[in-house]
């Protein structure tokens, strides 16, 4: 299993605006284009894509 990791503010903030609770989740990758995040509970894990703008 990766390394989980605890999230900055950008990703905290990154994750309330998918929809998520910050608190439930750790990162694993984070990329220029995706976002890998694994929950704390179930080591259930999720990718999100990040919006260029």
């Amino acid at each position: 299993m990766k390394n989980r990791k605890n999230l900055t503010k950008k990703l905290k903030i990154f994750l309330v605006e998918n929809g998520l609770n910050p608190n439930e989740w750790f990162y694993i990758k984070n990329t220029s284009n995706e976002l890998h995040i694994i929950n704390r509970m179930d080591n259930s894990i999720k990718i999100l894509t990040k919006n260029k703008e």
